[in-house]
């Protein structure tokens, strides 16, 4: 008896063995699909973590149609150009063929105009737009989100940004103007063209080291008062 029962004993033991095996075997595989589904899920907040400041660090403004537009939103592969203009600013508006020009010479690269005055209204940006015929189309910042980017403080000022915010340039046309109400013939240094041309060529672009000739921005605050 006692060996039939020794018999019965080690018959069975490789079965217990066997089904401790596939025990270890069937943990192996779901901490591995654990561990791939955590890895799953961590890459899935990283995306959307990313989408997330992307969407934060987006500016929506309108243009002069009313429409809504979005900058700073989603990567693209070109710059984009931010004119900061007053409608009662000489300077601004005698530099109309030289924005258009500008505009022409570098199709691949979007231009806005941004009314700078937060107290402007649509209609008052319209009319402005009809009697000056920049080439390019018009945006309204009351809350002055484009200004504060950039920096802006002058009308004309140009501000160049990569399409996800950063600020690659801002300053004057050029050195057209020397005070209000003189100006050259003929500019000698095209501060926006230059910056422009190194920026395509993946180089840095140079600031002026002056502030430019114009007239001062407004601020929200003070407007309002």
């Amino acid at each position: 008896m006692p060996r039939n029962r020794y018999a019965k004993q080690t018959h069975l033991r490789p079965s217990i063995d066997s089904l401790r095996r596939t025990q270890l075997k069937l943990g192996a595989v779901s901490l591995f699909q654990n561990k791939g589904v955590s890895h799953f899920l961590i890459c899935l907040f990283l995306a959307a973590a990313g989408s997330s400041i992307a969407a934060s660090s987006a500016i929506q403004v309108k243009d002069l149609t009313g429409e809504t537009r979005t900058f700073f939103g989603t990567p693209a592969d070109n710059p984009v150009v931010f004119i900061f203009v007053l409608p009662d600013c000489p300077v601004c508006n005698s530099y109309v063929p030289e924005l258009k020009r500008l505009q022409k010479e570098f199709p691949k690269i979007q231009f806005f105009r941004v009314y700078a005055d937060p107290d402007l209204t649509a209609a008052e940006a319209q009319r402005h737009s009809k009697d000056y015929d920049f080439g390019f189309p018009g945006l309204l910042d009351p809350e002055q989100q484009l200004i504060s980017k950039a920096g802006a403080t002058r009308t004309p000022e140009a501000a160049v940004f990569s399409s996800t915010g950063t600020l690659l340039y801002r300053g004057r046309i050029d050195d057209r103007y020397v005070d209000f109400g003189k100006k050259r013939d003929q500019p000698g240094q095209r501060d926006l063209e230059n910056a422009l041309n190194s920026i395509l060529n993946n180089q840095p672009a140079q600031w002026p080291d002056k502030p430019p000739i114009g007239c001062f921005i407004p601020k929200k605050e003070k407007s309002r008062q």
